[in-house]
């Protein structure tokens, strides 16, 4: 069996490689194969040849491989079929195997590490959709939380406008005086005592129920009008 046809049983160490450190072959196919034919010279001329040419990624012309082994060693392997002359190029065929499975594994474990990529990344664009959508809804229960905020704000608003104090008009006190029996003159001093002070009364105290305030303070006897000058329901009540 030639070295062309070798298996890969046994290794070679060739440290001095970046990428490709190693490569194989079969001790006894070596000592059964062409390669026991050649002289002790030109069997270690071609593991150096090997060597070189595994550490060229099997790519070498025929000037490159004269240069590094000497044609007369070259050519008797050449002519025992040791190595091959395609065009201008030599191929060691056991060594071309090998480069093309050491490839093939290579791609394997690049689709593999790919496949492990793509998971994860498929995981991790999972793992962002759902943050995504909590932060969607986050941002939809703040939204809930902004209205809701909102609508307290409407909803106080209308409790204050509720509670806003009411002031009233001069002609709306005068003719609250008169339809309860106090005369006008008393209704224009009330009103003008407590719209100089901003309707406040004298602790200073905000007149809240002006109506109030009007039979607490001024709804007095002197201040009532006289039965001449009662409205004639008022009139009919008195007697």
């Amino acid at each position: 069996m030639g070295v062309d046809t070798l298996k890969p049983q046994g290794f070679f160490i060739f440290k001095q490689m970046d990428k490709l450190q190693w490569f194989k072959f079969t001790i006894s196919d070596w000592v059964m194969g062409k390669i026991m034919r050649c002289p002790e010279v030109t069997q270690a001329r071609f593991i150096w040849l090997c060597c070189q040419y595994w550490n060229k990624e099997c790519v070498m012309s025929y000037e490159d491989a004269e240069l590094e082994i000497e044609k007369e060693h070259l050519t008797n392997l050449l002519t025992r079929k040791i190595i091959l002359l395609e065009g201008d190029k030599i191929k060691i065929k056991f060594l071309d195997s090998q480069l093309i499975e050491i490839l093939q594994v290579s791609k394997g474990r690049s689709i593999a590490a790919k496949a492990k990529w793509d998971k994860f990344y498929d995981q991790k664009k999972d793992t962002n959709a759902i943050q995504v959508y909590a932060n969607a809804e986050q941002m939809d229960a703040s939204a809930k939380q902004i209205s809701a905020n909102a609508m307290q704000n409407d909803a106080d608003k209308i409790r204050v406008d509720k509670k806003r104090i009411y002031i009233p008009t001069l002609p709306e006190v005068e003719l609250y005086f008169k339809d309860n029996g106090y005369t006008r003159d008393s209704a224009v001093k009330a009103f003008h005592y407590y719209q100089e002070n901003n309707w406040k009364d004298s602790r200073n105290n905000q007149v809240k129920n002006w109506k109030q305030k009007m039979q607490g303070v001024w709804f007095k006897d002197e201040n009532k009008i006289k039965n001449e000058q009662l409205p004639a329901h008022l009139t009919r009540l008195l007697n």
